[in-house]
């Protein structure tokens, strides 16, 4: 029903190549790579993101915005904001919390390494391990390359003693728990491995669905009545890149 994008890389384009389907809200913020929305067809949902709720030397609370959305916010009309961990996961969940879903149940949130796997079997990054694979280059050897670089650990996992994961992952895993911590929501895990999330509740997936109502499509159609169309002062954007820039210039050129 909801697909969450954040990421400016383009290689997330890779995971939308393909899809004929525009039946569902794409969520976004203003890092997103931009053929994404040149590609999607269907309703989109802007929002800015924040790093989280911060309070300064007198405690006044304050929201801490990316660079550059401090940036930009002035040209662009009020698209309301999401909390963010770093992930999509993260991003969805506040989302969930912002439309008092509850339950809110997490499912394929590994936060871990399970099976010598960076990503799911269907992910374009698995399926370029398997393309690029032969006998020479094993999908544990793909698998061990992709961890060059990383710091990665033991951690307490859900039906085994403990799950490799790194520091990235752990990010997300304290930021999820600490999130289900405050929530007034019950937040559920029915990931079927990976990491222990705490404060929030680990049942299986099939026992989930025995148990909980199917939810009609149109009850996102309350999404549609909000959805506002975004306006962007492209006149004063230009206006001022062209004169921080000619500053800029002028700074390098003193230099």
């Amino acid at each position: 029903d909801i697909v969450v994008t954040l990421d400016a890389q383009a290689v997330n384009f890779n995971d939308f190549q393909g899809i004929e389907n525009y039946d569902f809200f794409l969520a976004y913020d203003l890092t997103v790579y931009p053929e994404i929305l040149k590609w999607y067809k269907g309703n989109k949902l802007i929002s800015f993101i924040i790093g989280r709720h911060c309070k300064n030397s007198e405690g006044v609370e304050y929201l801490k915005y990316a660079p550059m959305i401090h940036y930009i916010r002035d040209f662009i009309s009020e698209t309301g904001y999401l909390q963010t961990g770093g992930s999509v996961s993260t991003i969805a969940l506040d989302l969930a919390r912002n439309m008092n879903c509850n339950p809110i149940i997490f499912t394929g949130q590994d936060l871990s390494y399970n099976y010598l796997k960076t990503h799911n079997s269907d992910a374009f990054d698995t399926i370029e391990f398997y393309r690029r694979s032969d006998k020479f280059n094993t999908l544990e050897t793909a698998f061990f390359t992709a961890l060059v670089g990383k710091t990665v650990f033991y951690t307490p996992g859900n039906y085994t003693d403990s799950v490799l994961t790194d520091t990235t992952l752990k990010h997300y895993l304290n930021w999820i728990g600490e999130s289900a911590r405050i929530m007034p929501q019950r937040v559920i895990n029915a990931t079927a491995g990976g990491a222990v999330i705490p404060n929030t509740e680990l049942i299986t997936l099939d026992k989930l669905a025995k148990i909980l109502p199917i939810i009609p499509k149109s009850k996102f159609d309350y999404l549609l009545s909000q959805k506002s169309t975004n306006r962007i002062d492209r006149a004063k954007m230009r206006a001022r890149i062209a004169g921080d820039l000619k500053l800029l210039k002028r700074f390098l050129d003193e230099t």
